[in-house]
């Protein structure tokens, strides 16, 4: 796998460092859920030079991009992500329904290894380690 991974702790929406190099920060997270591969692809699809993932670590250790370490605020769920395994997690919609309703029920938490196949060949990927990751 050929995919850039630069480690960055950022909080804004978006960082230019030129006019060529913009982060979608979360992808394109104003118009699709967070965090997706929705949200991944447009950013690649907008041709921007970076996408921004959070890191959060499943029960058993796999690695997971979601921002909060609950699962309260983007899913259809709660409780702390850190408590649910990969396949529990993976049944989730992620589709952050306060904000886009059902237009996203399907999408899913993302593993990391899941984004950076999607990224490969094609984005930048900067990586936001959770304090529990």
């Amino acid at each position: 796998m050929k995919a850039y991974i630069i480690i960055l702790c950022t909080i804004f929406p978006l960082i230019v460092f030129s006019q060529e190099k913009i982060i979608a920060h979360r992808g394109a997270s104003s118009i699709y859920p967070e965090n997706t591969i929705a949200a991944f692809s447009k950013a690649i699809e907008l041709r921007v030079g970076f996408i921004e993932v959070d890191l959060q670590l499943s029960k058993e250790d796999s690695i997971m991009v979601i921002h909060d370490e609950t699962l309260n605020r983007t899913t259809n769920s709660s409780g702390n992500v850190s408590e649910f395994t990969y396949q529990q997690l993976k049944e989730l919609s992620a589709g952050y329904s306060k904000k886009f309703g059902s237009d996203f029920i399907n999408e899913k938490i993302p593993s990391l290894f899941e984004v950076l196949k999607l990224a490969e060949r094609e984005i930048k990927v900067c990586i936001d380690l959770k304090k529990n990751t």
